[in-house]
């Protein structure tokens, strides 16, 4: 990503706190040279990003508690809270912390099996699993594809329980390997020790007194917040966390984190046998700091040395991400120093203009002439075959601009626009697009052309729900071969067929 380079005890009685009170809040914003950074760095880094393909959503940067860069990028508006994938795995690490603060975690020593009491562990290896083995990610579990143990957890009608079966492949506690179902056992223990999900515990300990609005945060069919990803934030709110954390846990004179649980949540854990640069509780350690990092290009840089956080947001495949670390020196070199710089009110002027034109769609482009399949396809109601999507009839409608695509789930249409001019076009609010939940109320930005006389193919951002990338539509033989690659997290074809109905 764009920053990748930078950088307890216990009672007999459970402790009581109080909720903090609620309090409004209104970031503090600056000129970049007020607060020691030089806007002709911010804007040769905008100027690159505008020119090149890095599926960014938003970019934002606070030096000593000023806002100082505030960019969304077409076609993320800044307006709906943002998915921020496994970021979510680090306010699971929060959620953790707090319970062990509020005395219901005795110790991240504590046996996994003594606050899952009513579950089933199959292998004494597992009733010995400790929360640190899951904080660190050394559970033992197998997860040899994280994408593919989420997506198979996420079917299973009992998520812990499904994740509790997963057989091991090493003994808990010392083989690090990445595993989403396994961060999700951690939501469940908050949830028995507290009595409350995740996202309300953090809602009432954290979150109100932040002032960050109750996120969108999914819960397993028991109720428990999804532990490892899925929780949706808008990309201040993440940077109000970051900054909270900056400060040693505390928040306008209140201590909502213990300073000693961040210490330890975000250095180094697993020594040299974990991944390069080591890993905390559920965070990245770095050599200036810390970082909460998902899929897509979520992330949130918290670096103490230079009193700096930095969020971003996007729907980036891999090869976008690694795209973006020659830019990563542009926004380093920007970061001048503590104190403030000579004013530059021209490139402040620049900077504003770019971040304005960043929120722009694309300008139009002439339409190239429809193929003589488009008068076939076009209209045509399609029957699918059996999909992941859940998808059972499509049907495409061009125009001379744009096109209409049309999908059935369950019995209800969904219908977006699609730009046939080089401009996306964003369809808000779309009720149902697929048999996942987390596709419901959705916002996409849809863009097609025509690859040859029978293929058309669109390029989608599903924007606050990260998943992007192309539907091709092959028209020949008089039927339907529907091919679809999303970029940040299968990133492997799905193709099913469909026959004119």
């Amino acid at each position: 990503m764009i920053i990748g380079i930078l950088l307890a005890g216990c009672s007999d009685e459970p402790a009581h706190h109080d909720p903090p009170t609620p309090t409004a809040f209104a970031w503090r914003r600056a000129t970049p040279e007020e607060q020691g950074v030089d806007s002709n760095g911010l804007e040769t880094l905008l100027t690159d990003i505008a020119a090149g393909d890095y599926g960014l959503h938003s970019l934002l940067v606070i030096r000593h508690g000023y806002i100082v860069l505030d960019a969304n990028f077409f076609p993320y508006d800044g307006v709906r809270p943002h998915d921020i994938a496994s970021c979510t795995k680090s306010l699971t690490s929060l959620a953790v912390g707090i319970a062990l603060d509020q005395s219901r975690i005795a110790s991240v020593h504590d046996r996994l099996a003594d606050h899952l009491r009513d579950r089933i562990f199959d292998d004494p290896r597992k009733s010995a699993i400790r929360l640190e083995d899951l904080l660190t990610m050394r559970s033992g579990f197998t997860c040899d594809s994280d994408s593919t143990s989420v997506m198979s957890m996420t079917s299973a009608p009992d998520w812990v329980g499904h994740t509790l079966a997963l057989p091991l492949t090493s003994t808990p506690g010392t083989t690090w390997q990445y595993c989403s179902p396994a961060t999700h056992l951690l939501s469940g223990v908050v949830s028995a020790a507290t009595g409350l999900p995740e996202d309300d515990l953090l809602q009432q300990t954290l979150f109100s007194a932040m002032a960050i609005e109750p996120p969108i945060w999914p819960r397993d069919p028991q109720g428990v917040s999804h532990g490892w990803g899925d929780a949706r934030l808008r990309t201040d709110e993440l940077a109000r966390l970051g900054l909270l954390l900056l400060h040693g846990g505390e928040w306008e004179g209140t201590q909502l984190v213990d300073m000693g649980w961040i210490d330890q949540a975000t250095r180094n854990q697993v020594g040299t046998a974990g991944p390069p640069g080591g890993y905390g509780y559920l965070w990245w350690p770095m050599q200036s700091g810390f970082r909460a990092t998902g899929r897509g290009g979520q992330s949130l840089y918290v670096l103490p040395s230079a009193d700096l956080v930095i969020v971003t947001t996007g729907s980036a495949s891999s090869a976008q991400l690694l795209a973006l670390a020659p830019l990563q020196a542009e926004l380093l070199s920007s970061i001048a120093t503590d104190a403030s710089l000579p004013a530059n009110p021209s490139a402040v002027a620049r900077l504003k203009a770019l971040v304005d034109a960043a929120r722009k769609p694309p300008a139009p482009s002439a339409v190239s002439k429809l193929p003589a399949a488009s008068s076939w396809a076009s209209d045509q109601r399609f029957q699918l075959g059996n999909n992941f999507f859940g998808w059972t009839a499509l049907t495409l409608s061009f125009g001379e601009s744009e096109a209409e695509l049309r999908v059935v789930v369950d019995g209800s249409d969904a219908r977006a626009t699609v730009g046939l001019d080089g401009a996306p076009r964003v369809t808000r609010g779309i009720a149902r697009f697929g048999a996942d939940p987390r596709y419901d109320d959705l916002d996409i930005a849809l863009v097609g052309r025509w690859t040859d006389e029978t293929t058309f193919e669109i390029t989608f951002d599903t924007i606050d729900r990260i998943e992007a990338g192309t539907m091709r539509f092959d028209f020949s033989g008089g039927k339907l071969q529907v091919t679809i690659h999303e970029k940040t997290y299968l990133d492997t074809d799905v193709t099913f067929d469909g026959i004119p109905n």
